[in-house]
């Protein structure tokens, strides 16, 4: 389906020259949305039944003997269906835990059902798969059996220490692998050509501070909203939400299937990728040299440097269109952006129909005043950060639109910044042992993958 998204940027910031607002530049939106699974017939498959409210969908029973209704996978599991049951579209999925297993994994032919199982019982060696049942005259959904593989290791945390795309030690997010396969539940098919829940999952997250946030992208949405309708009267949601991440078309032509993200970037006046530094994804510290830990870009700048910033910023909304959220920019210290750290820009965010999604590049300047030691330590990481909604996020403005989740509305871009223009110029010609690597000419931070080109 097309992307129904439409919106520009009126951007007013406090340093910046009116002849160097000019310059800003608006990544292009993406072209397509998330596609649809489709009977032999060429029918989309979709769920017919709805209740009093208008709502559709499911609810699953849990194979207890595998995941038991006290377990950290329970709580995984009750908090993709959260996700999307408070979202824009009439969505209600359910969960309940029992036992009567058979065939390995299914239930029966007409009870939904969610379990653990071993790539041996069931011959799928997917980190997790989604059986979707309909009747083949009608298009309509029968039943839906998702399968969690005991082979691949998963956590519930949404803690960055806990991920797998932040921590060489963490796990595979089962929210957002659960998001996905919840999605092939309702009818959606794989995506390539977006950022998407329904590409590779791993990096649908907010990410600020310590925390990566699950959430459920605007094209997806999109999609789901195109089949069932969206939510009215008391039942009515927003959610904006902000990442650092963007779509990497690239790898998602290489993959051929799963739509393939990248880190957001930053760049000159005259559009040119910034040098990069590897800091410790985990702490937001500098990371030496053959160090195992995974890493992600931190862009070098010198104080009072003029630079254009990349966020991934998308609204799903049931309210009346058009819709303008507003945006502010800061600096800090660390990498948790709040209200008490230095504000640099503001912009407001239209977006026209239910969804949006756009990588927008935003004109900000380094601030003069951050301390950098002119004898000993020459550098030291900062963070640029965008808050979206920040009058409801920070309590100042309850007349901001009302968000029942805020966790994903904040995120940020690191920066290695140097003394002088002159410290910037020294490129990186390393690679980390294990985790992103830096590819000196026109390249980027790439997240870790294996020979297939999927995120590890």
């Amino acid at each position: 389906m097309l992307s129904r998204c439409l919106h520009r940027l009126s951007v007013k910031f406090t340093f910046f020259l009116a002849a160097w607002i000019a310059l800003f530049v608006a990544a292009p939106e993406s072209a397509f949305g998330a596609g649809y699974l489709l009977t032999d017939n060429g029918l989309v498959k979709r769920w017919c039944k709805k209740d009093g409210n208008g709502y559709v969908g499911e609810e699953f029973l849990i194979n207890s003997a595998t995941i038991p209704w006290w377990s950290l996978f329970a709580v995984g599991i009750k908090k993709a269906m959260y996700l999307w049951n408070s979202n824009i579209a009439p969505i209600k999925y359910g969960a309940k835990f029992g036992n009567g297993v058979k065939g390995g994994y299914r239930i029966d032919d007409t009870i939904s059902s969610i379990a653990r199982v071993s790539p041996f019982v069931s011959g799928v060696t997917a980190p997790a798969a989604a059986y979707v049942e309909e009747n083949i005259d009608n298009g309509c959904i029968q039943n839906v059996d998702v399968i969690i593989s005991m082979a691949q290791p998963y956590t519930s945390s949404q803690y960055k220490s806990a991920n797998y795309i932040y921590s060489a030690t963490g796990k595979r997010s089962l929210i957002t692998a659960l998001l996905h396969e919840l999605g092939h539940g309702l009818g959606l098919a794989h995506e390539v050509n977006t950022y998407n829940i329904m590409g590779n999952d791993t990096t649908n997250v907010s990410t600020n501070g310590n925390k990566a946030n699950p959430f459920i992208d605007s094209d997806a949405m999109s999609g789901i909203v195109s089949m069932y309708g969206i939510k009215g009267g008391i039942y009515s949601v927003t959610d904006f939400i902000a990442s650092h991440f963007k779509y990497d078309p690239i790898r998602s032509k290489k993959n051929g299937e799963y739509g393939q993200a990248m880190w957001t970037e930053a760049y000159d006046t005259e559009g040119n990728l910034l040098d990069v530094t590897l800091i410790n994804a985990v702490t937001g510290k500098y990371l030496p040299i053959g160090s195992s830990q995974r890493a992600e870009p931190a862009y070098k700048v010198y104080p009072g440097q003029n630079i254009i910033a990349e966020f991934t910023l998308q609204t799903n909304t049931t309210s009346s269109f058009p819709v303008d959220v507003s945006a502010k920019f800061y600096y800090s210290d660390d990498f948790t952006i709040n209200q008490y750290d230095q504000e640099i820009g503001k912009t407001t965010f239209h977006c026209k129909l239910e969804t949006c999604q756009e990588t927008v590049q935003v004109p900000l300047t380094v601030p003069v005043t951050i301390p950098v030691s002119s004898v000993g330590p020459t550098k030291k990481v900062g963070f640029l950060g965008v808050v979206l909604n920040p009058g409801r996020v920070f309590g100042t403005d309850f007349n901001s639109p009302y968000e029942k989740d805020l966790s994903n509305n904040s995120t940020y871009l690191a920066l290695d910044i140097r003394n002088s223009p002159v410290d910037t110029y020294y490129s990186f010609k390393g690679e980390i042992v294990s985790g992103p690597k830096w590819i000196p000419q026109g390249g980027t931070i790439e997240l870790p993958v294996n020979a297939a080109g999927d995120v590890i």
